[in-house]
Protein backbone atom coordinates (compact mmCIF):
# COMPACT_ATOMS: atom_id res chain seq x y z
CA UNK A 1 0.00 0.00 0.00
CA UNK A 2 1.29 3.09 -1.20
CA UNK A 3 1.93 6.14 1.90
CA UNK A 4 -0.38 9.00 1.69
CA UNK A 5 0.65 12.33 -0.31
CA UNK A 6 0.49 15.03 2.34
CA UNK A 7 -1.11 17.96 0.55
CA UNK A 8 -0.45 21.62 1.86
CA UNK A 9 -3.97 23.29 3.41
CA UNK A 10 -4.16 26.07 1.95
CA UNK A 11 -6.67 27.02 4.33
CA UNK A 12 -5.07 27.63 7.57
CA UNK A 13 -2.28 30.43 5.72
CA UNK A 14 -4.99 32.05 4.14
CA UNK A 15 -6.04 35.42 6.03
CA UNK A 16 -9.44 34.97 5.04
CA UNK A 17 -9.85 32.64 7.88
CA UNK A 18 -7.79 33.37 10.60
CA UNK A 19 -10.58 34.89 13.01
CA UNK A 20 -11.62 31.03 12.63
CA UNK A 21 -11.22 28.53 15.74
CA UNK A 22 -8.31 25.75 15.68
CA UNK A 23 -6.39 27.70 12.39
CA UNK A 24 -2.75 28.41 12.84
CA UNK A 25 -2.03 32.49 12.57
CA UNK A 26 1.52 33.81 11.73
CA UNK A 27 3.49 35.51 14.52
CA UNK A 28 2.34 39.34 15.28
CA UNK A 29 4.75 41.79 13.62
CA UNK A 30 5.53 44.67 15.96
CA UNK A 31 6.59 48.36 15.14
CA UNK A 32 9.97 49.21 15.57
CA UNK A 33 10.97 51.29 19.13
CA UNK A 34 10.66 54.98 18.79
CA UNK A 35 13.41 55.23 21.54
CA UNK A 36 16.40 57.18 20.33
CA UNK A 37 19.66 55.64 20.34
CA UNK A 38 20.49 57.04 23.64
CA UNK A 39 17.92 55.08 24.98
CA UNK A 40 19.59 51.93 23.34
CA UNK A 41 23.00 52.82 24.40
CA UNK A 42 22.16 53.28 28.36
CA UNK A 43 20.49 50.23 28.62
CA UNK A 44 22.53 48.04 26.52
CA UNK A 45 23.51 45.37 28.92
CA UNK A 46 27.11 45.33 30.42
CA UNK A 47 29.97 43.18 29.38
CA UNK A 48 31.84 40.74 32.11
CA UNK A 49 34.74 42.76 32.06
CA UNK A 50 32.99 46.48 31.94
CA UNK A 51 31.74 47.85 35.12
CA UNK A 52 30.85 51.26 34.16
CA UNK A 53 27.70 52.29 31.98
CA UNK A 54 28.13 53.67 28.92
CA UNK A 55 26.43 57.12 28.70
CA UNK A 56 26.77 59.07 25.64
CA UNK A 57 25.78 62.80 27.17
CA UNK A 58 26.04 63.83 31.10
CA UNK A 59 22.47 63.62 31.60
CA UNK A 60 20.80 60.25 29.96
CA UNK A 61 17.49 61.57 30.74
CA UNK A 62 18.49 65.41 28.66
CA UNK A 63 16.75 64.34 25.54
CA UNK A 64 13.93 61.77 26.73
CA UNK A 65 10.41 62.80 27.10
CA UNK A 66 10.45 62.63 30.89
CA UNK A 67 13.30 65.27 32.40
CA UNK A 68 14.41 64.75 36.19
CA UNK A 69 12.73 67.02 38.52
CA UNK A 70 15.54 69.13 40.38
CA UNK A 71 15.25 69.91 43.84
CA UNK A 72 16.52 72.67 45.33
CA UNK A 73 18.65 72.42 48.54
CA UNK A 74 16.84 73.58 51.22
CA UNK A 75 19.06 76.08 53.62
CA UNK A 76 18.80 75.59 57.11
CA UNK A 77 17.57 78.86 59.02
CA UNK A 78 17.04 79.84 63.07
CA UNK A 79 14.24 81.80 63.45
CA UNK A 80 14.15 82.79 58.86
CA UNK A 81 17.69 83.81 59.58
CA UNK A 82 20.91 82.10 58.45
CA UNK A 83 22.65 80.43 61.44
CA UNK A 84 25.62 82.65 61.35
CA UNK A 85 22.99 85.91 60.70
CA UNK A 86 21.22 84.36 63.81
CA UNK A 87 24.35 83.78 66.64
CA UNK A 88 25.67 87.46 65.42
CA UNK A 89 22.14 88.98 66.25
CA UNK A 90 22.23 87.26 69.63
CA UNK A 91 25.87 88.06 70.31
CA UNK A 92 24.76 91.83 69.41
CA UNK A 93 22.05 91.77 71.98
CA UNK A 94 23.96 90.47 74.91
CA UNK A 95 26.79 93.24 74.35
CA UNK A 96 24.03 95.96 74.61
CA UNK A 97 21.91 94.22 77.20
CA UNK A 98 25.14 93.48 79.22
CA UNK A 99 26.12 97.58 78.99
CA UNK A 100 22.75 98.79 80.22
CA UNK A 101 23.09 96.92 83.06
CA UNK A 102 26.89 98.17 83.40
CA UNK A 103 25.78 101.41 83.28
CA UNK A 104 22.36 101.09 84.97
CA UNK A 105 24.36 99.59 88.12
CA UNK A 106 27.26 102.16 87.84
CA UNK A 107 24.84 105.30 88.22
CA UNK A 108 23.14 103.46 90.94
CA UNK A 109 26.66 102.93 92.48
CA UNK A 110 27.40 106.84 91.71
CA UNK A 111 24.19 108.18 93.35
CA UNK A 112 24.99 106.00 96.28
CA UNK A 113 28.40 107.17 96.85
CA UNK A 114 26.75 110.92 96.13
CA UNK A 115 24.34 110.46 99.21
CA UNK A 116 26.70 108.88 101.42
CA UNK A 117 29.58 111.35 100.86
CA UNK A 118 26.70 114.69 100.77
CA UNK A 119 25.26 112.73 104.59
CA UNK A 120 28.91 112.15 105.89
CA UNK A 121 29.96 116.12 104.95
CA UNK A 122 26.88 117.57 106.59
CA UNK A 123 27.41 115.55 109.48
CA UNK A 124 30.44 117.18 110.25
CA UNK A 125 29.96 120.79 109.21
CA UNK A 126 28.92 122.94 112.26
CA UNK A 127 26.97 126.42 112.39
CA UNK A 128 30.16 128.49 112.78
CA UNK A 129 32.36 126.85 110.21
CA UNK A 130 33.15 128.00 106.85
CA UNK A 131 31.32 125.08 104.56
CA UNK A 132 28.36 125.69 106.53
CA UNK A 133 24.85 125.63 105.17
CA UNK A 134 23.52 128.52 107.82
CA UNK A 135 25.62 131.08 107.15
CA UNK A 136 25.54 134.00 110.46
CA UNK A 137 26.25 137.68 109.72
CA UNK A 138 27.43 140.24 112.74
CA UNK A 139 25.11 142.46 113.83
CA UNK A 140 27.34 144.45 115.84
CA UNK A 141 31.16 145.13 115.80
CA UNK A 142 33.45 147.67 113.62
CA UNK A 143 33.93 146.66 109.82
CA UNK A 144 37.21 147.02 107.89
CA UNK A 145 37.47 150.19 105.99
CA UNK A 146 40.50 152.46 105.23
CA UNK A 147 38.47 155.50 103.92
CA UNK A 148 41.92 157.57 103.48
CA UNK A 149 43.22 155.01 101.35
CA UNK A 150 39.58 154.61 99.42
CA UNK A 151 39.55 158.42 98.86
CA UNK A 152 42.56 158.62 97.13
CA UNK A 153 40.87 157.36 93.83
CA UNK A 154 37.76 157.57 91.93
CA UNK A 155 35.58 154.24 92.55
CA UNK A 156 34.32 152.43 89.95
CA UNK A 157 31.72 149.79 89.77
CA UNK A 158 30.95 147.61 87.06
CA UNK A 159 27.17 145.98 85.71
CA UNK A 160 28.22 144.46 83.33
CA UNK A 161 30.11 146.47 80.57
CA UNK A 162 28.61 149.31 82.22
CA UNK A 163 30.96 151.39 84.44
CA UNK A 164 29.71 153.72 87.42
CA UNK A 165 31.51 156.17 89.20
CA UNK A 166 31.91 157.51 92.64
CA UNK A 167 33.91 160.35 94.68
CA UNK A 168 34.46 159.66 97.89
CA UNK A 169 34.57 162.05 100.79
CA UNK A 170 35.60 160.80 104.44
CA UNK A 171 33.94 161.02 107.81
CA UNK A 172 31.03 163.15 105.94
CA UNK A 173 27.02 162.55 105.56
CA UNK A 174 24.56 163.77 103.57
CA UNK A 175 21.37 165.23 105.82
CA UNK A 176 18.05 167.00 104.61
CA UNK A 177 14.24 166.40 105.04
CA UNK A 178 13.47 163.05 102.48
CA UNK A 179 16.84 162.48 101.46
CA UNK A 180 17.30 158.95 101.86
CA UNK A 181 15.67 156.57 98.91
CA UNK A 182 16.45 153.04 101.25
CA UNK A 183 18.77 152.09 103.76
CA UNK A 184 20.36 148.39 104.03
CA UNK A 185 23.12 146.90 106.03
CA UNK A 186 26.00 146.04 103.53
CA UNK A 187 29.89 144.43 105.12
CA UNK A 188 32.01 146.75 102.99
CA UNK A 189 31.78 150.23 101.70
CA UNK A 190 32.12 148.58 97.54
CA UNK A 191 28.52 146.80 98.09
CA UNK A 192 27.36 150.24 99.48
CA UNK A 193 28.23 151.92 96.07
CA UNK A 194 27.21 149.29 94.06
CA UNK A 195 23.77 148.95 95.47
CA UNK A 196 22.92 152.66 94.27
CA UNK A 197 24.03 151.64 91.02
CA UNK A 198 22.08 148.84 90.90
CA UNK A 199 19.06 150.95 92.15
CA UNK A 200 19.43 153.00 88.96
CA UNK A 201 20.11 150.34 86.25
CA UNK A 202 16.41 148.73 87.63
CA UNK A 203 15.25 152.46 87.36
CA UNK A 204 16.91 153.26 84.08
CA UNK A 205 17.55 156.11 85.45
CA UNK A 206 19.79 158.13 87.47
CA UNK A 207 17.78 158.29 90.76
CA UNK A 208 20.08 157.75 93.17
CA UNK A 209 23.01 160.19 93.36
CA UNK A 210 24.86 159.14 96.24
CA UNK A 211 25.67 157.47 99.30
CA UNK A 212 26.28 157.63 103.43
CA UNK A 213 28.46 154.59 104.48
CA UNK A 214 29.63 154.02 108.65
CA UNK A 215 31.23 150.95 109.13
CA UNK A 216 30.38 150.91 113.35
CA UNK A 217 27.65 148.05 113.20
CA UNK A 218 27.21 149.01 116.78
CA UNK A 219 26.42 152.27 116.42
CA UNK A 220 24.15 152.12 113.38
CA UNK A 221 21.94 149.09 113.73
CA UNK A 222 19.99 149.79 116.83
CA UNK A 223 19.18 152.94 116.23
CA UNK A 224 18.67 153.18 112.17
CA UNK A 225 18.48 149.42 111.33
CA UNK A 226 21.54 149.64 108.19
CA UNK A 227 24.89 151.37 107.75
CA UNK A 228 23.99 152.00 103.31
CA UNK A 229 21.47 154.83 102.76
CA UNK A 230 20.72 155.84 99.12
CA UNK A 231 20.16 159.12 98.08
CA UNK A 232 17.86 161.16 96.25
CA UNK A 233 19.92 164.65 96.28
CA UNK A 234 23.26 165.78 97.94
CA UNK A 235 23.26 169.10 100.21
CA UNK A 236 26.18 170.32 101.93
CA UNK A 237 27.97 167.37 103.39
CA UNK A 238 28.03 167.44 107.04
CA UNK A 239 30.91 166.80 109.42
CA UNK A 240 30.82 163.09 110.96
CA UNK A 241 33.21 162.71 113.36
CA UNK A 242 33.17 159.06 112.94
CA UNK A 243 36.68 157.45 111.24
CA UNK A 244 34.35 154.52 109.64
CA UNK A 245 31.98 156.91 108.11
CA UNK A 246 32.04 158.12 104.42
CA UNK A 247 29.70 159.72 101.18
CA UNK A 248 30.15 159.02 97.74
CA UNK A 249 28.50 161.17 94.69
CA UNK A 250 27.77 159.70 91.63
CA UNK A 251 30.02 161.46 89.33
CA UNK A 252 29.90 159.22 86.02
CA UNK A 253 26.73 157.10 84.54
CA UNK A 254 26.08 155.14 81.38
CA UNK A 255 22.31 156.55 81.93
CA UNK A 256 24.18 160.16 81.92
Amino acid sequence: MDAPEVVADTTRTNPAYRDQPGLQLSPPRYPESSFSDEYHDYYRPLSAKSTKPIQTSENPYASGPFRPVVVPNKKTTILGLRPPTFILSVLLALVVVIAAIGGGVGASVAVANAKKECASNSGSRTPGSVNGTIATVPTEGLLDFDCPQTAKSRQIVNLGSSPWGFEVKCKSDYIGSNIDIAGMTTYSFTDCITACALFNSFAGNNTCVGVYFNGNLTALLPDHHGNCFLKSYLPTPSLDLGSLSATASLVSSPLS
